[in-house]
């Protein structure tokens, strides 16, 4: 099941492997609140977290399957800031 999260990317790294020291992992931090998302991540996906700028607002999407107990990340994008809305009157939302 999919689900999306706002999140703040907090960043991304490689480094030797745990069980096999010659290969490298890539992993990613987010978090929302005092929660904290660390998952691992391909080589593309390293690659486009680490040209986005760390403590930024994203959305994250995940992959939960409540059978195996897995939780798969499958991407981001970044929060679409919030504008000022119009009013019915049709004037904007920030008048001074």
């Amino acid at each position: 099941m999919l689900f999306e999260r706002e999140m703040i990317f907090t960043g991304a790294e490689s480094r030797p492997s745990f069980k096999d020291p010659s290969k490298m992992t890539n992993e990613a931090s987010f978090m929302a609140g005092i929660d904290q998302y660390r998952t691992y991540v391909d080589d593309n996906q390293l690659r486009e977290l680490i040209a986005f700028p760390i403590m930024s607002p994203v959305v994250v999407t995940i992959d939960i399957n409540f059978i195996t107990k897995r939780v798969n990340y499958r991407g981001f994008r970044p929060l679409e800031p919030v504008h000022a809305t119009a009013d019915k009157s049709g004037k904007s939302g920030n008048n001074s």
